[in-house]
């Protein structure tokens, strides 16, 4: 890479990257965040067969949640299955509410950093998944479960 490509590149990052919230109030509906160069970004398309069954996994993940809304493991699971329908905002509202909750829950941090990747808020992601590391400091490896497990 040529180094005014670089330059043009880091112009493009640090001038989205400090501007989330006037990206996020001029979006259309529908529209989860716009990308690096300007593009409106949505939630990918699901087939019906699809849709339908992460929609009730989001029903059960809600009725966990519902039983128990202070267990982190629900909020975890709802915040997951809400993002998984593309739903990435309300997924960082609910993680950021087991955050207020569960402020040294590193999970939390994990996935909301996550998501603010997903819209692209570089910034909060950053420190979101620089605070779940300095949180698992001295704690063992562990597997995450996979919420949509596939082929692989």
């Amino acid at each position: 890479m040529k180094r005014w490509d670089c330059c043009i590149l880091a112009a493009v990052l640090f001038g989205c990257v400090g501007e989330a919230d006037n990206r996020r109030a001029a979006l259309p509906d529908g529209a989860e965040t716009m990308s690096l160069l300007g593009d409106t970004l949505y939630p990918p398309p699901l087939g019906a067969e699809v849709a339908a069954d992460r929609e009730a996994r989001l029903a059960e993940a809600r009725a966990a949640y519902d039983a128990a809304p202070a267990a982190a493991d629900a909020i975890i699971w709802l915040g997951r299955r809400t993002a998984y329908l593309g739903q990435y905002r309300d997924a960082i509202r609910i993680f950021s509410e087991g955050i207020a909750q569960h402020p040294e829950e590193p999970r939390l941090y994990r996935h909301r950093g996550h998501r603010y990747l997903s819209v692209r808020e570089f910034d909060q992601a950053i420190r979101d998944l620089e605070r779940a590391v300095e949180l698992t400091v001295g704690q063992p490896d562990q597997v995450e479960p996979d919420g949509l497990p596939n082929a692989r």
